[in-house]
This record gives structure tokens, sequence and C-alpha cells, in this order.
């Protein structure tokens, strides 16, 4: 047995209960949109367009997890600094802490990743 710790074990339930929601809105999506298709409102739709549905969403969760890890980096913070007129300063804890943010988003994107790398085989 593997001894997670739990940060980790937060982690991973956290990233799952996002893809999970996730999962949830796109099958709801892709619903909505079969009905109507049946009314022949819309193009038909594709076998695969869930596994690309999910591939978008990946692109999109790991670049939001780059934007919360860049926010909590030096470069950002000097430039609310200086054209904000910002009195917060740059600290090393606070950079990470936005680590630790963006590593949830990441394997967010990593589970729907994978997903949808399982769903283009297995369509």
């Amino acid at each position: 047995m593997i001894n997670m710790p739990a940060d980790w074990l937060k982690s991973v339930i956290w990233a799952l209960r996002v893809n999970f929601i996730i999962v949830i809105f796109d099958l709801i999506l892709l619903a909505v949109w079969l009905l109507l298709q049946s009314a022949n409102l819309i193009v038909p739709m594709r076998r695969d367009l869930f596994s690309v549905l999910l591939f978008l969403e990946s692109a999109l969760v790991f670049l939001a997890g780059g934007v919360v890890a860049m926010s909590g980096s030096i470069f950002p913070s000097k430039i609310r600094e200086h054209f904000f007129r910002s009195k917060e300063e740059w600290s090393a804890e606070k950079h990470k802490k936005s680590e630790a943010r963006a590593n949830l988003y990441i394997l967010a994107g990593v589970f729907l990743f994978f997903e949808s790398l399982g769903l283009t085989f297995f369509i």
C-alpha cells in the first residue's frame, strides 16, 4: 500500500471532482446537441466530438494553471506594484502558494487529457 500524504490525497480528490464536473457538463451539452440535431436545427455531430471537447478543455485547464503559477511570480507583482500603485510586495511564500494552486489545475488537466486520449482509442 502506498502511503500518500494528506495534501496529495486532497489534491487528487479535488482534481477528480473538477474532472467529474467537467465531464457531466460535457455530457449535458452533448445531450442538448443531440436533441437539437434530431430536430434538424444543427449539423450532424461527429463521433469523436466528446474526445475533442475533453482535449480542448484540458488545454484550457493547463493554460489556467499556467496563469495561476505566473500570477505569483515576480514579474506580475512588479507590474502591479509600478502600474497599479499596489503596496503588496513579492514574497517567496506567496509564489509557493500560487505554484501549489497551479499544481491542482495541472493535475485536473492531466486527467482530462488522458480521458480524451482514452476516448479517442475506444470510440
